[in-house]
């Protein structure tokens, strides 16, 4: 009987072990601009100074549920690095959809398997199994070797052709999936102010949406609707206000379109169109985490 046990005790411990072993896993190959090529078990992922990790938290909550699945999560990437404790701009990528990155001129550029293209500087930083510690943004190139994976939906198709130019740099992506973030919540719901009157709309109504500004305001909005004509207006939003993207590959985009808090106002448009004429904007179906906190 104790034998049996004991067994049993030795076999639930090694399967326990095994999982814990295999359920977040991240072996990344990288080269530094140093030129010290290696192959690096991550223990833990963290954003590489305190203040970057206080501004990138507060964005971070606005990324979709899905993508915190995991201890080790995702990199994320900033075209505003002079502005990184409160970046305007966050692009999460979980590692699984990442084929590489490359760095130069004090850029960075992550390429991921389905083609799409980030550029920015990496926030991110892992600590290795034996401590040692490696900023991304510090390396000219990086593979992922091996990953857990996180869950996605075979269905997702894209529906929006989305572009996004912050600080002079430009992003281009697919979405299956667009938020509005204000007022602590994140919905299809906006307001816009047209010939003095303040009209009601849902992203998801239209086909074309093209919104343009600074962080500190006006910031001016055209909308679409399906064989509808382009109405103009400007974009009433309080506080902290954000566009939220969710891609097809699984990468997050969050843009600050209100930001009281940062000292430097950047300018911005992006523009969101469906990907077949007569059908609507995506509207953003999945989780955020905790919009409030």
């Amino acid at each position: 009987m104790k034998s049996l046990l004991s067994a049993t005790l030795a076999t639930t411990f090694a399967f326990a072990l095994g999982a814990n072993a295999n359920a977040d896993d991240l072996v990344l190959d990288l080269t530094t601009k140093l030129g010290v090529e290696k192959t690096v078990t991550v223990a833990s992922v963290d954003v590489v100074d305190k203040d970057q990790a206080d501004g990138a938290s507060r964005m971070t909550r606005r990324i979709p549920e899905r993508l915190h699945a995991t201890e080790k999560k995702f990199l994320t990437l900033s075209p505003s690095p002079s502005r990184a404790c409160h970046p305007g701009m966050l692009i999460a990528i979980p590692w699984q959809s990442i084929k590489e990155i490359g760095g130069e001129k004090g850029r960075n550029t992550v390429t991921c398997k389905d083609g799409a293209k980030f550029t920015g500087t990496i926030l991110t930083e892992v600590t290795s199994t034996d401590g040692l510690k490696y900023p991304l943004a510090s390396c000219s190139k990086m593979t992922v070797k091996k990953v857990t994976m996180i869950e996605t939906k075979d269905d997702f198709r894209p529906a929006a052709k989305c572009s996004v130019r912050f600080d002079g740099l430009d992003q281009s992506f697919e979405a299956m999936g667009v938020g509005y973030f204000n007022n602590l919540v994140t919905s299809e719901k906006f307001q816009m102010k047209v010939g003095g009157e303040e009209i009601a709309g849902n992203l998801s109504d239209f086909e074309k949406i093209v919104i343009g500004g600074s962080e500190s305001g006006p910031i001016r909005m055209t909308v679409r609707a399906p064989k509808g004509k382009a109405i103009e207006g400007e974009l009433m939003s309080h506080g902290l206000a954000s566009l939220v993207f969710e891609a097809p590959n699984g990468c997050a985009v969050v843009l600050h379109l209100r930001d009281v808090l940062s000292s430097r106002k950047a300018t911005f448009i992006a523009t969101i169109e469906a990907t077949k004429a007569g059908e609507r904007v995506p509207k953003l179906e999945s989780a955020i985490e905790n919009p409030r906190r």
